[in-house]
């Protein structure tokens, strides 16, 4: 079992760049949602609920991992 360095060297410069993607976008996702309603001002907001549980095995991809797990960092979970 293994993987070539290079698709290795490729695998991290995508995590890396995954990171850096969700780092300048998180204010922009994470922002409050105006939502149509009777009400005199309604609103969608994204909040942490809790712990989210990812269960991977250990050889999965690196990419695998950061794509459960970066897009929560910024959410505080």
């Amino acid at each position: 079992m293994g993987k070539p360095i290079v698709e290795a060297e490729g695998e991290i410069e995508k995590c890396a760049w995954t990171a850096g993607w969700i780092a300048d976008n998180a204010a922009r996702l994470l922002a409050d949602e105006p939502a149509e309603s009777t009400a005199t001002l309604s609103y969608v907001r994204f909040q942490p609920l809790g712990v989210i549980l990812a269960v991977m095995p250990w050889n999965f991809r690196s990419g695998r991992r950061f794509r459960a797990g970066l897009p929560r960092l910024p959410r505080g979970t």
